[in-house]
């Protein structure tokens, strides 16, 4: 390193009093070399896609394990009414089941499931069980809305024959 009379250096990366910026005085390519803030750049470009994925991941999650919830529960009930000799019957264990199974759910919430029973085929061959999970009541449309899916509902039946599975 070069020393003047007056103390200051030659140093590359050093501003000499009264001088202008580095990247100013050296013109277009100055600017080219200039990289303080790139990364601050680049974080605040990436960060809202990033946010977005991770709001898109958690609805996702939340949503597919809810799904898997009420489908089981739905698989469950029918289940359970083989069980019953006659329709009122069948229809009581798969509506008893559910109650039940809402009561010890810690996601489920009993007041958003709708449960509905029917029977098929002449003679009657098939019993279904079909349950529908409002989601207002969970973040799910908060968060799916976020990300422009819409998920308002959960609709799952289970359908089992009778004299056997």
């Amino acid at each position: 390193m070069r020393l003047r009379a007056d103390g200051t250096g030659d140093k590359p990366g050093l501003l000499r009093p009264g001088s202008k910026n580095r990247a100013t005085r050296n013109g277009p390519r100055g600017l080219a070399r200039h990289r303080s803030g790139v990364a601050a750049l680049e974080f605040a470009l990436i960060a809202p896609v990033f946010i977005l994925m991770l709001i898109a991941m958690i609805a996702m999650g939340f949503y597919l394990m809810l799904l898997h919830e009420v489908q089981e529960l739905a698989s469950s009930a029918a289940r359970s009414s083989v069980a019953g000799l006659n329709e009122a019957e069948r229809n009581t264990l798969a509506q008893a089941f559910v109650a039940n199974y809402l009561a010890a759910s810690a996601l489920l919430v009993a007041t958003d499931v709708n449960v509905r029973t029917t029977t098929t085929g002449t003679p009657p061959q098939n019993y279904a069980v079909s349950i529908s999970y409002n989601l207002n009541d969970t973040p799910i449309p908060f968060l799916s809305g976020i990300v422009g899916i819409n998920f308002s509902t959960i609709n799952s039946t289970a359908i089992v024959e009778f004299g056997g599975y």
